[in-house]
């Protein structure tokens, strides 16, 4: 789904961590080869990957400017679940964040109706750069998604009220998933993030844990990954991703951080008329509820 890929210089985690929202995993090199991570075979951590300079527009384009069958899926799950958190738009929480937003705006619209604001928060200057362009004058485009969201029962406003509160409730922020604030947020997304910027189990799970730990007692939350990835290229460039990442995996991890009977977590089948690539086994979606109680 995306052309080129670039994005920030990357440092060690005292300078913070690059967190591209790498959806766009690609098969292999234009020449058809491809493959995991060359070389030693060790792991190949996301503080020694060369991002360079992240095109959003060519990423926009190829991911996002018009709906997956895969998203849609992906939209109603998580919008029935959010509405479920929620009476109504009235009873908006105080914040939300997207953790990696990249070029994905329907992690936004998903919170909107529930937040008085939404702090979009990714790594890539390239990206931060689109994401305040789009947020000041949401593209038609994404007219088709908030459709989705309608049809799961949220506010069916004209979408010109829809663009308005965008530009007015949103703000973006240059900061890494290492980065986040603890217990800062009353809801939460975290879209292809995780396992798409590391082969390192560890990295994964830290990064996972960071974005839990943002989000206060009680908040609900969605989270997207890429099943069993073996890496991607975008353009001649490859970048790891963690192929143990898995529907086992992912309900793994969230019920340590968040107990079992806080989270579901749902497989998401390759769309046979359109897979995304070769190379994964579909993507992954949880939806669940920050433990303990909440803040008065």
């Amino acid at each position: 789904m995306t052309e080129t890929v670039s994005g920030t210089a990357v440092t060690g985690p005292a300078g913070g961590w690059a967190v591209p929202e790498n959806r766009a995993d690609l098969p292999g090199r234009p020449d058809g080869t491809g493959g995991r991570c060359s070389g030693g075979g060790g792991k190949r951590h996301n503080s020694d990957v060369e991002w360079g300079d992240f095109d959003s527009c060519s990423y926009w384009r190829k991911n996002y400017s018009s709906l997956r069958e895969d998203d849609r899926e992906i939209i109603r799950i998580v919008g029935s679940f959010f509405r479920g958190c929620s009476p109504g738009p009235g009873d908006r929480r105080r914040s939300g964040v997207d953790v990696g937003a990249g070029t994905n705006m329907y992690p936004t619209l998903a919170m909107l109706p529930w937040t008085e604001r939404v702090h979009l928060f990714d790594q890539s200057t390239g990206n931060v750069k689109w994401l305040r362009s789009e947020i000041s004058d949401l593209g038609s485009s994404w007219r088709p998604f908030w459709s989705e969201f309608c049809a799961t029962g949220y506010e069916p406003d004209d979408f010109g009220r829809v663009r308005a509160e965008v530009a007015c409730r949103a703000d973006v922020e240059r900061r890494s998933v290492f980065d986040l604030p603890e217990g800062a947020f009353d809801i939460g997304t975290m879209f292809f993030v995780a396992e798409s910027m590391t082969d390192d189990e560890e990295e994964f799970e830290a990064a996972t844990e960071k974005f839990v730990r943002s989000l206060r007692p009680r908040s609900p939350f969605a989270a997207a990954f890429m099943d069993s990835s073996n890496g991607y290229f975008v353009g001649n460039a490859f970048f790891p991703a963690v192929h143990e990442v898995t529907r086992d995996k992912v309900q793994e991890v969230l019920t340590r951080l968040v107990a079992r009977d806080g989270v579901r977590v749902h497989d998401i089948g390759i769309p046979s008329d359109a897979p995304l690539r070769e190379g994964y086994e579909g993507m992954i979606v949880a939806v669940g509820r920050i433990g303990g109680k909440p803040d008065p």
